[in-house]
């Protein structure tokens, strides 16, 4: 990507965050800088209301027979600057373009995850894919995770809401603080997971590796992940030639064209100065663990 280009789609996102920091509201921030769906196609129909305590929810529906709906809480707007200090907090700011794609993906394949063991990591506040597998998917657990604690305590507010007519705990979900590279937590929950869910996590030069060792780690021995990103300059190729380490040459898949929605959304905006497949075009990426080869799990030891 070009420098100034680069330059500039900096200071939009961080022009998000600085309104996080200050306690305002991001909705008019440009969006070429935070790419969310919700600025461009429509995949949920969302409405907003605040209960008793003035806490913002939101209604994501998503029409189909029968409709399917979440509620989503809207975590507090101001940020600290120890929210800051403590990692990556953009999942604290909005609901990003790759999540909704994914949840919207989650939603289409839902036969899928009957009695399947399912986990999202880097979910934000939100875990909103998650979220719907875990509501409507009959998966047999599904954890929500992300390495941000103040995340995790808006996803278990979500859990509580979404699930308070549950009478069978061991179809709430889980909400897990899991940092990529925190051994001990990888060990807890290695080896467990049909599906692993993970969107727009590519882009960290410092942890990438870190990233496509836990998504290795965490998935069963035949499990899948289903990740969404943009390309991000190179930051997609780099993951992938990461996985492929892991995962084989055969076990890593990049699908374009994925959902007719999205994908028209797409073509219909290629000429808009605002729009960047570089940044706004989430791509699909599958990876499929097999341990029949044992290179494989060589190369995951050594990394």
């Amino acid at each position: 990507m070009d420098p100034i280009k680069r330059k500039n789609l900096a200071k939009y996102r961080w022009l998000i965050l600085r309104k996080a920091l200050l306690g305002r509201r991001t909705s008019d921030v440009p969006s070429k800088g935070s790419i969310r769906v919700h600025n461009s196609v429509a995949l949920f129909h969302i409405t907003e209301t605040r209960n008793c305590d003035l806490e913002s929810w939101m209604d994501y529906k998503h029409d189909g027979t029968p409709p399917l709906t979440v509620q989503i809480k809207r975590p507090l707007s101001i940020l600290s600057m120890e929210d800051l200090i403590e990692g990556d907090n953009t999942g604290n700011v909005c609901i990003w373009a790759s999540e909704q794609v994914m949840a919207r993906y989650c939603v289409v394949n839902m036969k899928q995850f009957y009695n399947k063991s399912v986990i999202e990591i880097g979910g934000g506040s939100s875990c909103l894919a998650g979220l719907f597998i875990a509501k409507y998917g009959n998966a047999s657990r599904v954890v929500l995770s992300d390495g941000n604690n103040r995340a995790i305590m808006n996803v278990d507010s979500i859990i509580r809401k979404n699930f308070c007519n549950k009478m069978d705990n061991l179809k709430i979900p889980e909400a897990v603080q899991i940092e990529w590279d925190n051994e001990e937590v990888l060990v807890q929950y290695a080896a467990q997971f049909d599906f692993l869910f993970c969107a727009d996590c590519l882009f960290r030069d410092d942890i990438r590796r870190h990233l496509a060792l836990a998504i290795f780690r965490l998935l069963t021995s035949e499990g899948e992940a289903i990740i969404f990103a943009p390309r991000r300059g190179n930051s997609m190729n780099d993951f992938l030639k990461l996985a492929k380490e892991l995962f084989g040459i055969s076990g890593v898949s990049i699908i374009q064209k994925y959902d007719e929605k999205v994908w028209q959304f797409h073509l219909s905006n290629l000429n808009v100065s605002s729009y960047n497949e570089d940044i706004h075009y989430p791509y699909l990426i599958k990876l499929t663990k097999s341990l029949k080869n044992p290179s494989l799990l060589t190369a995951a030891s050594s990394a």
